[in-house]
C-alpha cells in the first residue's frame, strides 16, 4: 500500500505548478479521473484468475493512479475551501473536513455491506472497485463546475 501515499507526497509537491499550468478545475477534474483510472485498473487487471497475484503489473499501477489522484483532487479542494470569505472560512473548512471523514466511513461500509461482511473474494473486491470508479465518476461532476480560470501565483 505504500506506494499510494508516497505518489501523494510526490505529487503534492509538484501540484501547485499543476494547479498553475491547468487551473484548478482542470486539476480537480484530471485527480478524479485517476481515481477513476485506479478502480478500472483493478477491475481488468487484478486477479484476472490466470493464476497468481503479480504485484507490479496488477495491483501497483492502480496504486499509483490513486496517489496522483490523490495529490490532485485535494489540493483543490483546501483551496476552494481558503478561498471562501473570512466570515465562512471556518465552515467551508469544517464542511470539508466532515465530508472527507464522512465519505471514508460511508466507503467503508459499503465495501463491507458488497463484501456481506466476509472475507474478501476477487469478485467482492471487483464490486468494490466498481463502485469506487462510479463514485469516482461522480467526483469528475463534481469538479467540472470549478472555475475555469488559471491560479495566479
Amino acid at each position: 500500500m505504500a506506494p499510494w501515499p508516497l505518489t501523494v507526497l510526490v505529487v503534492s509537491a509538484v501540484s501547485g505548478r499543476i494547479v498553475a499550468a491547468i487551473g484548478g478545475r482542470g486539476t480537480a477534474v484530471l485527480g478524479a479521473l485517476c481515481f477513476v483510472a485506479a478502480a478500472l485498473w483493478w477491475v481488468v487487471l487484478a486477479g484476472d484468475g490466470s493464476g497468481g497475484t503479480h504485484y507490479g503489473g496488477r495491483f501497483l499501477p492502480g496504486l499509483v493512479f490513486a496517489g496522483l489522484g490523490t495529490g490532485l483532487y485535494q489540493p483543490v479542494m483546501f483551496a476552494a475551501a481558503g478561498a471562501l470569505p473570512s466570515s465562512q472560512l471556518s465552515l467551508g473548512s469544517g464542511v470539508l473536513m466532515v465530508s472527507r471523514q464522512a465519505g471514508t466511513a460511508l466507503g467503508v461500509a459499503v465495501l463491507v455491506a458488497v463484501m456481506g461482511g466476509q472475507h474478501p473474494t476477487f469478485g467482492a473486491l471487483r464490486a468494490g472497485w466498481i463502485i469506487a470508479a462510479v463514485t469516482s465518476a461522480l467526483a469528475v461532476a463534481a469538479a467540472l463546475p470549478l472555475g475555469r480560470g488559471r491560479a495566479t501565483a
